[in-house]
C-alpha cells in the first residue's frame, strides 16, 4: 500500500489559523498527527493499517493511493457491498449521492459493516445523509439498505485493526531510540508554494456536480438543517463587524469564496464549498458564520453575493479598505494613530470621527 500526501491541498498549508482535524479524528489507530513541520500533517506508517479513512474524511482530498475511489465509483453497479479490495467506508456522502443519481436506485449491502471493528456505523451514517440530501433536492433517486449497516453489540468492544508487527517494529518496542522504519511506502511531495495558490475542486465534487447537472428534479428543492449536510454549507456575513480584510477569500482552498475586482464584494458558491471551516478560522471578528439551514438548490445556483461594501484608499498608506465613514484611514493606520496619541497623552479619537 502506498499513501500519497499532497501537502499543498491541506488547509493547514494555506493558513496557520486553520483548525481542521478531520484526518486526526478519523484515523482509527491514531497514526496521523500534526507533528510535522509548521504543525503540518504527519503519518506514522508503522502504525497505519491502510484502512483509507483519512482519504474519505479529508475535505480537500489530501490523501491518495489507498484505493482508487474514482475507478470504483465509475465501475460500481446498482448494488454496493464491501469487497476484499475495497471498503464502503471509503465512499463519502457525495459518492453515495453520485451513485444514486446515476442508477436511480442503489442497494447498499452493509453486512460487512456490522462486524467491522474500525468503522461499524460510518457507512450507515453517510447513507442516511445521502438519502436526506436526495429527498430534499427533489430527486427520485434513492438508496436502499439491503442489510442496514450497524454497530457491534454492546458486549463486543471495537478494537482497531493493526498490521502484523515486523521484526524491526518489535525491536523498536525495546529500543525506543531506534530509528523507525515505515511498514509501507509513504510518498511525500515537497510543498510547492505555487500550488498552494491553486484552488482545485476535489474530484468527488466534480463527479457530483456533473451528475447533478444531468439529472432532472421531480420536485422543487427544499432546505436541510446545516448539521445534516457534511460536504457543503451556506454562509452568512455580518457587515456590521466585517472589516473587509478578505482573509476568508484568500484562505478558502476551493475558491468557494471570491471577491470582486474592486474588492468591494464577497461572493459565495456552495457548489465549491467543502465545509472545511477554514474561512471561519481566519475571520478574526467572527463575522462569517454558517447559515442555520442549507438550501439544496444552491449547488446548482452558481455564485451569489454575500455582501457589498464601500472601499476607499487609505489617505496615509494607500491600501484599499472597507470604508464605514469618517476619516479615510485604514484600521492599521488608525491603530498607529491611536498609539501615537496615547504616547503623547492626547485623547483617542472616537471611531469614525474626523481629524
Amino acid at each position: 500500500m502506498t499513501l500519497s500526501v499532497k501537502w499543498e491541498s491541506c488547509v493547514r498549508s494555506r493558513s496557520r489559523a486553520a483548525t481542521c482535524h478531520a484526518c486526526v479524528d478519523g484515523c482509527p489507530v491514531k497514526a496521523i498527527s500534526f507533528d510535522g513541520p509548521r504543525a503540518s500533517v504527519k503519518v506514522d506508517m508503522a502504525t497505519c493499517t491502510g484502512c483509507g479513512r483519512c482519504q474519505a474524511v479529508c475535505p480537500t482530498e489530501v490523501f491518495h493511493g489507498v484505493a482508487d475511489v474514482a475507478a470504483f465509483v465509475e465501475q460500481a453497479g446498482s448494488t454496493l457491498s464491501c469487497t476484499p479490495t475495497f471498503c464502503l467506508s471509503l465512499l463519502t456522502t457525495e459518492d453515495f449521492v453520485t451513485l444514486a443519481l446515476r442508477h436511480g436506485t442503489v442497494k447498499v449491502d452493509g453486512a460487512g459493516c456490522t462486524t467491522c471493528r474500525v468503522s461499524p456505523s460510518l457507512v450507515g451514517e453517510r447513507v442516511e445523509r445521502a438519502t436526506a440530501f436526495l429527498s430534499a433536492s427533489g430527486f427520485a433517486a434513492k438508496l436502499v439498505e439491503v442489510v442496514k449497516p450497524g454497530a457491534l453489540p454492546a458486549s463486543v468492544a471495537p478494537t482497531p485493526v493493526v498490521v502484523a508487527p515486523s521484526r524491526r517494529a518489535l525491536l523498536r518496542r525495546f529500543l525506543p531510540g531506534a530509528e523507525p522504519v515505515p511498514a509501507a511506502p509513504l510518498v511525500l511531495a515537497a510543498l510547492d508554494p505555487v500550488k498552494v495558490k491553486d484552488k482545485p475542486l476535489p474530484a468527488r465534487r466534480e463527479r457530483l456536480l456533473a451528475r447533478l447537472g444531468s439529472t432532472p428534479r421531480e420536485r422543487a428543492a427544499t432546505a436541510l438543517p446545516t448539521d445534516e449536510v457534511d460536504f457543503t454549507s451556506d454562509k452568512v456575513l455580518d457587515l456590521t463587524t466585517c472589516t473587509g480584510c478578505l482573509q476568508c477569500v484568500s484562505a478558502c482552498p476551493t475558491a468557494a469564496l471570491t471577491s470582486s475586482r474592486g474588492l468591494d464584494e464577497v461572493r459565495f458558491d456552495a457548489a465549491r464549498c467543502v465545509k472545511c471551516g477554514t474561512c471561519h478560522d481566519v475571520c478574526e471578528p467572527r463575522s462569517l458564520t454558517l447559515a442555520r439551514r442549507f438550501d439544496t438548490a444552491l449547488l446548482s445556483g452558481g455564485p451569489r453575493s454575500l455582501a457589498r461594501f464601500t472601499v476607499k484608499a487609505c489617505a496615509e498608506c494607500g491600501v484599499r479598505f472597507k470604508y464605514d465613514g469618517g476619516d479615510a484611514i485604514c484600521p492599521r493606520c488608525a491603530g498607529h494613530d491611536d498609539e501615537a496619541r496615547e504616547l503623547h497623552g492626547l485623547p483617542t479619537k472616537p471611531p469614525g470621527a474626523s481629524a
